[in-house]
């Protein structure tokens, strides 16, 4: 499954659009989880290491599912996701 990454400057002007390939075994574990408390807890899990995947330097990343078009990508996101850039230490 692939997942579409919009990524936008901080001024909020459109950049590019990337897409990231889900490691099959995550996705076999949503398909085989029935029972909402451990699909809350995977859902969870998934978020943040797609937030780690996808975060940027400079660009703020927005994640947009479709509901009707691709379930199991709305079911590992739960809902839409903004990233925001990585914090530079100074």
């Amino acid at each position: 499954m692939k997942i579409e990454v919009s990524y936008f400057k901080q001024s909020g002007k459109y950049y590019m659009e990337e897409e990231f390939n889900i490691p099959e075994p995550m996705i076999e574990n949503f398909k085989s989880t029935k029972e909402p408390k451990e699909l809350s807890k995977l859902t969870y899990h998934f978020r943040n290491w797609f937030k780690e995947v996808i975060q940027h330097d400079e660009f703020i990343a927005v994640v947009l599912t479709d509901y009707d078009l691709q379930p199991e990508q709305s079911n590992m996101l739960g809902f839409p996701m903004m990233v925001m850039p990585k914090q530079k230490k100074d």
